[in-house]
């Protein structure tokens, strides 16, 4: 019927206490002992699955091996909360992530080697609604390659809130190597069979440090996307951003919201293009950014069968600094 991933010691005393749950499988290494296998994956299959108060599932490598793939096939993820324990020793909480989430990402260490890339995240739903303190994350902090973050939803997706430090929560794919073998960071998609939404302050972002580019993005609805004080993001130091593709049926609207599409870097790379495709656009104290310092600004897209509604406080740029 359901699994609950909680943040209560059932012999405590106390109602409240920092043990957050985690189902793990990470490949880890002491100096000297290198370690090059992978973690394995992690499939979860259950009506209702849910995280709270920093409870997470972890497929994260510190060696050269891959991370594991996190699979998830149910009717209802519920994500949410975080722990001011950031860490319980390795294979409790590998990566010393607050956030309640999934993680896959790679974190270097003792690697043989090149480390590994991240390892995906997969999910498989009716609804998917993730609140304060909740992340998907497919980072990676070495020269491997972000992961992949797919949501496939027939409702509902709902992202929002941010961490309790203000750092936002949200998807994340980003590679911070900067080595020039490092890897390109991953593609997000997040599909909705009805509405998808982002608010209070998250973000859904894939970036890169290095030189490998960032990853792709892409959010499609059957019927409204909503962007409400909320940030959709690629962004590469010196590799060229990721494409951001909107597609909804009816309505994209954002308030007090920005997409953007950044890169800095010398002349060769590029700001990412950005597309928006439904009937109606609005866009209240917004902003559209597809911009570079010396290369080319990305190229923006409007496709609306009806109406595009943009207002005083908002704006669209796929200027260059310099190129």
């Amino acid at each position: 019927e359901s699994l609950f991933l909680s943040n209560v010691d059932p012999f405590s005393p106390s109602p409240v206490v920092n043990r957050p749950s985690v189902i793990a499988s990470n490949s880890v290494g002491d100096s000297g002992a290198e370690i090059s296998g992978s973690p394995g994956n992690i499939t979860v299959s259950t009506p209702l699955l849910v995280l709270d108060g920093g409870s997470k599932i972890n497929t994260a490598t510190g060696s050269s091996g891959t991370g594991g793939n996190v699979s998830i096939d149910g009717k209802e993820v519920v994500i949410s909360g975080q722990t001011i324990i950031t860490n319980q020793g390795n294979l409790v909480n590998f990566g010393q992530f607050p956030s309640s989430g999934i993680f896959t990402g790679s974190l270097g260490g003792f690697c043989a080697g090149p480390c590994g890339d991240a390892g995906n995240v997969y999910i498989t739903t009716e609804s998917l609604v993730m609140e304060k303190g909740a992340q998907l994350n497919s980072s990676t902090s070495t020269d491997g390659s972000g992961g992949e973050v797919i949501v496939n939803a027939t409702g509902t997706i709902s992202i929002s809130g941010t961490l309790v430090d203000g750092i936002s929560g949200g998807v994340f794919s980003q590679t911070a190597g900067t080595d020039p073998g490092s890897g390109a960071g991953g593609a997000i998609s997040l599909t909705s069979g009805q509405n998808f939404t982002l608010s209070d302050g998250a973000t859904v972002s894939a970036s890169s440090n290095g030189p490998g580019n960032a990853g792709d993005i892409q959010v499609t609805a059957a019927n409204t996307i909503l962007l409400d004080g909320a940030s959709i993001t690629t962004e590469a130091a010196q590799a060229s951003g990721g494409n951001i593709k909107l597609t909804a049926q009816d309505l994209i609207q954002l308030n007090d919201s920005v997409i953007s599409s950044s890169v800095q870097g010398d002349v060769n790379p590029a700001g990412g293009d950005i597309n928006l495709d439904p009937d109606f656009i609005i866009l209240e104290n917004s902003q559209i950014l597809a911009k570079a310092v010396q290369g080319q600004g990305g190229n923006i897209t409007l496709i609306a069968n009806k109406a595009v509604l943009v207002d005083s406080f908002s704006s669209l740029d796929a200027s260059s600094a310099s190129g």
